[in-house]
């Protein structure tokens, strides 16, 4: 599940990011009649991704899944690269911009529009290769003759689940997030305030992520299809169980996956009033009531030892730093391609590597709690031998298999090495409080730095704003030049628009669009001022602009 998110994640950054100064190759899609090539080039690519998967799948079912979630994570990870040559190669974005003018979703005007349909390709590539995996599960249910399953499922069902249950739970946060900003930006009031403190970026950032995650576990609830686990003696023992521990659980939730080998219990919600633990039907079908309750007091231990809580701190504070690093990036290197391989990297490195050390530590610290309240361990490691049979999970694997849960083999060890369960369990609580106390100062330490330096560039930023109302003006006067029949007022226009920019120019004077403006409003004057429409965009050219559609027209125009 982590593996899709983290997939998506980094696919909605690579799209958000465009354009960062990578230069187009041998066309430019705002030309239609260049468009083709790209368009083509997306479509094959995706085509090729999918015929990939059915590829994969085969190989893998004549090996009886050797290696099956090694080789699904590459494939999963070459859609990444597979979408960043659609954006920066193809030009995706600049080619949505320039056609979708024809439906009234211009980007200007609706920039959410324009960026779901940019991201478009991606998820729909990620849905259509969904479809090979089908033949996989049906594989892991034919290979399952003991299990108390009713055959395998629908493709049609196969792939709701799959968008119900790993698509969804990424996209819909995410476009959640770019939704809010978009509207920021819309209200001028808002948007100055973020132009001109920036740090208040990051502020709304965690303030939409402390939203979700106190909504998110009744979303889930009904995004996930569940129903509450019947009265009867098995509630009640989970209940005593939570009374136990002293931890209060909102409902006990069973999640219908319908006739999937799909096996599986999670704890969402950080505090008691959204606290909620699911198990899909496949365990309350396949496990005994004592299995069920070690299941259920490792999701408790989760809970019992804040895990939720510490991640979510954790995941502020990684924020924090990402944010101030950047920060100091965007002012050494400006807001370009090592900017945004610098951010990209440290989203990678949170992912795959800190969150996965978190991630473990905690499974093993769950593991052993539940080993400790039920005094029964093996029930326990029966219950995960039976779950790694019945999604197909071999009891041993390594590498970026296990990258958020150790291996059963691993987890079962652990679990029946006594001489070494106290000492291994402190030591994992204060690895994950050192972890969580050093990032946390470094967030704290990187915010504070930036806010104050922020503060004190404000005054600066102002004048930004102040170009950027100039540089509006003066646009909206150049574009409406054509429209207007009398030569007098279109003279006077002309004459307010250079007189507009030229103020843009004195407050803002590294934009490069305000002397491409500039240059467009002089080459609309006629001959007279062709050389010193030549010379702004000149100057235009200089200040490397990172849009690529800016730079193709300024080279357009240098060569005539």
């Amino acid at each position: 599940m982590i593996v899709q998110i983290i997939i998506i994640t980094i696919g909605f950054v690579i799209a958000l990011s465009y354009p960062i100064g990578i230069e187009p190759l041998w066309f430019f899609p705002a030309d239609s009649g260049k468009a083709l090539m790209p368009t083509l080039g997306i479509i094959l690519s995706s085509v090729f991704y999918i015929m990939a998967g059915f590829r994969l799948v085969r190989r893998q079912i004549r090996k009886n899944l050797r290696n099956y979630y090694k080789q699904v994570f590459s494939y999963r990870l070459s859609l990444l690269f597979i979408y960043f040559a659609q954006v920066y190669i193809f030009h995706l974005p600049a080619l949505i911009s320039g056609h979708t003018g024809f439906l009234g979703l211009g980007s200007g005007e609706i920039p959410f529009v324009t960026k779901f349909l940019t991201l478009t390709p991606f998820l729909l590539t990620l849905i259509l290769s969904y479809i090979p995996f089908y033949w996989i599960e049906k594989f892991i249910s034919k290979s399952q003759p003991t299990a108390t399953t009713t055959g395998s499922p629908s493709l049609s069902n196969f792939l709701i689940f799959q968008i119900r249950t790993y698509f969804m739970l990424a996209v819909l946060p995410l476009f959640f997030f770019i939704l809010v900003f978009d509207v920021i930006y819309a209200i001028p009031t808002l948007r100055n305030i973020v132009i001109t403190y920036p740090f208040t970026e990051w502020l709304t950032s965690i303030l939409l992520l402390l939203t979700m995650y106190i909504f998110t576990p009744f979303v889930l609830k009904y995004l996930w299809v569940t129903k509450p686990l019947p009265e009867g003696s098995l509630r009640i023992y989970l209940q005593s169980i939570a009374f136990r521990a002293n931890i209060k659980i909102r409902d006990f939730l069973i999640w219908e996956v319908g006739r999937r080998p799909f096996a599986n219990a999670l704890l969402i919600g950080i505090f008691p009033f959204n606290r909620f633990v699911i198990f899909t039907d496949s365990i309350i079908r396949n496990l005994s009531d004592d299995e069920i309750a070690a299941v259920f007091s490792h999701e408790v231990g989760h809970a019992k030892f804040k895990h939720l809580l510490i991640l979510l701190l954790f995941t502020v504070a990684y924020l924090s730093i990402l944010f101030t690093l950047s920060s100091v990036f965007e002012s050494a290197l400006g807001n370009g391609a090592w900017n945004f391989g610098f951010s990209l990297t440290l989203i990678m490195i949170f992912w795959l590597v800190l969150f996965g050390q978190l991630s473990r530590r905690f499974e093993l610290q769950a593991d052993w709690f539940a080993a400790e309240i039920t005094a029964d361990p093996d029930s326990f490691t029966r219950a995960l031998t039976k779950i790694a049979y019945l999604n197909g999970i071999p009891m041993h694997t390594s590498g970026l298999s296990t990258l958020t849960h150790p291996s059963i083999d691993q987890r079962i060890t652990s679990i029946r090495n006594k001489n070494l369960f106290a000492s291994s369990q402190l030591r994992t609580t204060s690895r994950i409080m050192m972890i969580l106390v050093i990032s946390g100062a470094l967030g704290l330490a990187g915010v504070g730095y930036t806010i104050i330096k922020e503060i004190k560039s404000a005054p600066q930023r102002q004048l930004k704003i102040k170009a950027f109302e100039m540089t509006r003006k003066a646009y909206s006067l150049l574009a409406g030049l054509e429209k207007e029949p009398s030569q007098t007022v279109q003279l006077e226009n002309l004459k307010t628009c250079v007189s507009y920019i030229n103020t843009a120019i004195v407050l803002d004077p590294q934009n490069p669009f305000n002397y491409i403006i500039k240059g467009d409003a002089l080459g609309y004057s006629g001959q007279n001022y062709h050389q010193e429409s030549q010379l702004n965009y000149r100057k235009a050219y200089n200040l490397k602009p990172t849009d690529p559609t800016e730079r193709y027209y300024l080279s357009q125009k240098l060569s005539n």
